[in-house]
């Protein structure tokens, strides 16, 4: 599929996406076929949260990718399920780069790429916890089933249930010394 252009990407999802102001601390993250290099997308870029959302969503064979901000990007999932280990970039934080924090990542699968960020971010001192989906699919392309949609959220609803208060414990324990 050839590339679209920021204009039409953004008439192909402005009608599905909530009207309105990007939310202050939302990234979108998508991949530069140029160069390979994942960028999150936010507010500061000036464009609307339907582009990157569109670059976002571009996958081969499924949806085109977008040209914009002179490259043309694909679904950040083409380098990684999460991109969790970009949670510490500068550009994603007023001021520079994260404090080590909790940083709670919710993957569909796991992967080699989901459990090198997990150690890339806790060397960088930020306590991770991990959540996979509890299988509910055959193979990986049942992800994007439409068939799967119900029995999905049947299953992350089981899941986040079962994971809650564990959770929410961790979130509020105090923060322990690197030392």
């Amino acid at each position: 599929m050839p590339p679209i252009s920021a204009e039409q990407a953004d008439e192909l999802w402005s009608w599905a996406l909530p009207a309105g102001p990007w939310p202050r601390r939302l990234r979108i993250t998508a991949v530069s076929t140029d160069t390979g290099l994942a960028r999150g997308w936010s507010t500061a870029d000036g464009i609307s949260v339907a582009v990157p959302v569109a670059c976002s969503s571009a996958a081969p064979g499924v949806a085109p990718p977008v040209r914009v901000a002179g490259a043309t990007w694909v679904d950040g999932g083409v380098r990684s399920g999460t991109n969790a280990d970009l949670a510490v970039d500068p550009q994603w934080h007023e001021g520079g780069a994260a404090e080590p924090g909790r940083v709670l990542v919710v993957a569909p699968m796991p992967s080699a790429n989901l459990a090198r960020e997990e150690a890339f971010l806790t060397a960088r001192g930020h306590r991770v916890r991990v959540i996979t989906a509890d299988p509910f699919y055959e193979k990986p392309h049942d992800l994007v089933d439409a068939r799967f949609i119900d029995v999905g959220a049947e299953a992350g609803a089981r899941q986040a249930d079962g994971l809650s208060d564990d959770l929410l414990t961790w979130w509020h324990e105090p923060a322990r010394s690197l030392d």
